[in-house]
């Protein structure tokens, strides 16, 4: 699965080439990835300009993927400035706009659907389980196998038995730092 923690530089490369291009229809997603990018190094100011941006294209193009996909980093820009419910409001409308169409891209769905599902866990969320459970359900029936160990882990932490050993025992062969950092820290 790409990381999209792991490309700022590369972002930065391909946002300049769709500039040049002309590609403004997939303008959107590296700027959702360059924000997401500035809300991790705490740059919210620039992060929510480049966001609503992104968010304002993606409309504009009617593009369901990036509409899903900026609407997340605005949720999770929400989480960090410590507004829940503005965020769960956005990670809502994020899984909504990303699941408008009946030949959405999944991997889309399942990325919007993972950062819902995190957000509802840590917050107590009554909807928690049903979402982690939609989670599994879609990673694993699209082969989506960094999704499926996520999925595991929330249920981890929802209670589920052997939830845990599972999400190892799936993580130990993809190659994302990041995820095994996230299984680590759940033991």
């Amino acid at each position: 699965m790409f990381c999209p923690f792991c490309a700022h530089e590369e972002t930065k490369v391909i946002d300049s080439r769709l500039a040049a291009e002309r590609w403004l229809a997939f303008r959107p997603w590296p700027e959702t990835l360059r924000a997401e990018l500035e809300v991790r190094a705490g740059d919210v100011g620039a992060a929510a300009d480049r966001l609503e941006h992104a968010f304002a294209l993606a409309c504009e193009v009617d593009d369901p993927c990036w509409e899903g996909a900026s609407a997340r980093g605005i949720g999770l820009l929400e989480t960090r400035r410590g507004r829940d419910a503005d965020a769960r409001r956005w990670l809502q409308e994020a899984l909504t706009r990303c699941t408008r169409v009946p030949d959405r891209y999944e991997w889309a769905h399942g990325w919007v659907l993972e950062a819902r599902t995190d957000a509802a866990v840590r917050e107590g969320d009554p909807a928690a389980r049903e979402l982690a459970e939609r989670l599994q359900l879609l990673a694993a029936g699209t082969g989506m196998r960094e999704l499926v160990v996520r999925a595991q882990l929330h249920l981890h932490r929802l209670g589920t038995v052997g939830a845990l050993e599972s999400a190892r025992l799936l993580a130990a062969d993809i190659d994302n730092p990041a995820l095994h950092r996230l299984v680590a820290a759940a033991s």
